[in-house]
């Protein structure tokens, strides 16, 4: 049977207009947009809002995608045949479920290729270029619609031109197939995707108010989609070499640092708080400031946890209601509204007639455990309970504590125990967030208005990410630890010394420069990689409005210079040669890492003695017009010069990687369930075997192993022989097994 087109029936419609004309909530008010004579921006101010809408439809599959083939979830006794497959990599052609569905992805693209064709961007009103700011969202939302194919289908159809028949036979022969590999040149190759970045930079972005969901009002600043950040992420997604990671970097940097109200990413951490009872302490969590971040309608704008979104309606007749994922993590949903009734007159007859109008309405949801298709799996479980979290001493409030029966506090955030018929059963709590009692059972839920496209702690995981592949691991670390600010970085101080003479017309000035600690900071940064990142302006923290925190801190209490368990050196010495037994690579090498790691003086000095010289201390006073000078002391100093280091590109290479693994934790400590899991595992997969000096194919093999050990009740890297699922493990072996099968035509 031939296939369907993935353009197919919306042709029609995109001829037509572009969209349909059914009102919900992202049906613009067009009495608001007009020209400066008075005309209606209909067209393109109702086919952007259409456009929005398709990303509406999207964004609900691409998560449920991102997330169901991840380490993070395990299926249920009440999982469906579709998600059951989807989940065992099973190789489902295109169509087999409505979660199959590439042409989803190509309406968005479509549409804007219509829109992009017939948009004016040269016109202006009032001498302001007023269409460059929606062109350039547009150009936007195509570039992030073909990320999530490429992530999702590996090579895919490439067409920037609008298509308006459905026997272009692109689905064969395009003008171009795109991959991760190739994505970004073919999105710079036209100039569209850094023209949009310097419209955005030059006129901002377009201002169309909010919205009205039924239950919300929901800004629209909330949907726009940053230039910064998707090309950032295509950047990261290539990672084909360091120059990829720098821009990534950069473009990350230059997004967190031109918005001043996101450079502090201030938090209320979940936490454990300590009771006794009867002589004995006890730990309950609080969690209620950590699940706000991601449930309160205030995150919901451009100054919240919530950067890039997609907003659900509150029943049916505002739009479309994202219940999916809820009801998949085990909640009946069920849509209710409220209405009001207006009488009018016919002045005619003098008949009086009725119309009911939904004022509002919301979502109530419960648990039910019938509907749980997907749990926390028993690998995500176990890495939070083994996260050491760091309490306060009660007599000596200077020192911590890491009680043993604790972990990471956000587990009960995300996924708190819910009472049934079938026992205390964990519950996804991420679209549908409770109140969270002491003892970590989750209870009357509430419906999350929205799915998450971007948020803020994601992009600063990204942009560790980025510059731990730059060369810098310590500094992405600290972004796990301490946050990247000017009170926890160490800084250089600016040293000058009067030397060589008494005389004081051959006084010379030096000048040298010395690294200074700073308390509760990051100083383990090495000198060496301090030195480099004073060139990387990326790396400039030293302005006082980064203010952000560590972002382990969520869950595990705060990074204090007591803290002696999550530090670098402890971790990653641990995490080499934890993948050395994963990897069956050298353990002696990474022994020897570890020891290096370890052993406060093995690192050699970064600096030769070339001899010595005398540093004088002096006085000088005014006397009678002149000046005498008189020695106080002299100190003999070496010089010293620095040596020609050689890089140990297989030590940088085993730091890097198990720094980029402990990022992946944070990544499921922090952003678990919300869709993204999936595509972080496949991009740092291709990292790693982009990495030469880790051998090929050894990205390839760690996802495996993660997803084929997602049911094992083991410590993280506890046997790691043992993998529960050993036939996703053998099909992910194979990088073809990562993507969905595309359509076939014949």
């Amino acid at each position: 049977m031939k296939a369907k087109s993935i353009l197919g029936l919306f042709i029609f419609l995109l001829s037509m207009g572009l969209v349909s004309s059914c009102e919900d909530m992202l049906t613009p008010d067009m009495d608001t947009y007009q020209d400066a004579n008075g005309r209606t921006l209909k067209d393109t101010v109702n086919n952007y809002f259409g456009i929005l809408r398709s990303v509406q439809q999207v964004a609900e599959q691409n998560t449920i995608l991102g997330e169901v083939r991840g380490d993070l979830v395990s299926t249920t006794s009440f999982t469906t045949d579709s998600i059951s497959k989807l989940a065992n990599f099973e190789n489902l052609a295109d169509g087999d479920n409505d979660l199959l569905n590439r042409a989803a992805y190509y309406y968005v693209i479509n549409q804007c290729n219509f829109y992009l064709r017939d948009v004016d961007t040269v016109s202006t009103k009032n001498n302001n270029y007023y269409m460059r700011k929606e062109a350039a969202q547009v150009i936007l939302i195509r570039a992030w619609a073909y990320m999530q194919l490429v992530q999702n289908y590996g090579r895919v159809p490439f067409f920037v031109d609008a298509v308006g028949t459905a026997t272009s036979g692109y689905e064969t022969n395009p003008p171009a197939w795109a991959t991760p590999d190739n994505l970004l040149d073919l999105l710079l190759k036209d100039g569209d995707l850094m023209r949009a970045y310097e419209y955005e930079k030059q006129y901002g972005f377009p201002n169309y108010g909010a919205i009205n969901n039924g239950r919300n009002s929901i800004s629209i600043d909330a949907m726009l989609f940053p230039s910064e950040i998707i090309i950032a992420e295509l950047y990261l997604l290539r990672g084909a070499n360091t120059a990829d990671y720098e821009t990534a970097a950069k473009y990350y940097y230059d997004y967190l640092y031109n918005r001043n109200s996101i450079r502090n990413m201030a938090f209320n951490p979940a936490s454990w708080v300590r009771l006794t009872r009867d002589g004995e302490d006890i730990y309950n969590s609080n969690v209620s400031g950590y699940t706000s971040a991601y449930m309160n309608i205030s995150t919901y704008s451009n100054t919240g946890e919530i950067k890039v979104l997609t907003p659900s309606a509150a029943n049916k007749s505002f739009g479309l209601v994202l219940s999916r994922i809820p009801n998949l993590y085990g909640f009946e949903t069920r849509s209710t509204s409220n209405t009001s009734s207006t009488a009018t007159t016919d002045a005619s007859t003098g008949s009086v007639s009725q119309e009911n109008i939904n004022t509002s309405g919301q979502v109530n949801v419960s648990a039910n455990y019938k509907y749980r298709q997907l749990a926390p799996s028993n690998s995500y479980v176990s890495l939070n309970e083994n996260q050491a979290y760091a309490i306060s001493d009660k007599d000596n409030k200077d020192l911590l504590n890491f009680p043993e029966q604790i972990g990471d506090a956000r587990l009960v955030a995300s996924a708190p125990k819910v009472r049934t018929d079938e026992g205390d059963l964990r519950f996804v709590h991420k679209f549908c967030a409770g109140n969270v009692s002491n003892e970590g059972f989750g209870s009357r839920f509430s419906f999350r208005y929205c799915i998450p496209i971007f948020r803020l702690r994601q992009i600063y995981l990204h942009f560790a990410e980025a510059i731990n592949r730059a060369g810098f691991p310590h500094y992405a670390f600290a972004v796990l630890r301490d946050g990247l600010n000017h009170e926890a970085l160490p800084s250089s101080i600016s040293v000058q010394v009067d030397t060589s003479s008494v005389d004081f017309d051959k006084k010379v000035v030096y000048s040298a420069y010395v690294v200074d600690s700073v308390e509760d900071g990051a100083n383990y940064i090495p000198v060496e990689e301090f030195n480099r990142a004073q060139t990387k302006e990326y790396l400039d923290f030293s302005a006082s409005t980064w203010t952000n925190r560590g972002i382990h801190e969520l869950g595990c209490g705060e990074s204090t210079d007591e803290n002696y368990v999550f530090t670098y050196d402890t971790l990653v010495a641990q995490r080499i040669l934890d993948e050395a037994a994963r990897s069956g690579s050298s353990k002696a090498e990474a022994r020897r890492y570890a020891k290096r790691l370890l052993d406060e003086d093995a690192e050699e000095s970064l600096y030769d003695t070339t001899g010595t010289r005398d540093f004088y201390r002096v006085r000088t006073i005014e006397i009678d017009g002149g000046r005498d000078t008189t020695v106080i002391d002299t100190i003999t100093c070496s010089i010293l010069t620095p040596k020609a280091q050689p890089v140990d590109a297989a030590y940088m290479a085993a730091q890097q990687n198990a720094v980029e693994t402990l990022i992946a934790d944070e990544a499921a400590l922090e952003t678990a369930f919300e869709g993204f899991r999936y595509y972080d595992l496949m991009r740092m997969a291709r990292h790693k075997n982009n990495d030469a000096n880790l051998g090929a194919g050894y990205g390839t093999l760690w996802m495996a192993w993660l997803i084929g050990r997602r049911d094992a009740d083991l410590k993280p890297y506890e046997e790691p022989t043992v993998i529960t699922n050993s036939a996703i493990y053998s099909k992910l072996q194979d990088m073809n097994n990562w993507y969905l099968a595309s359509p076939v035509f014949k």
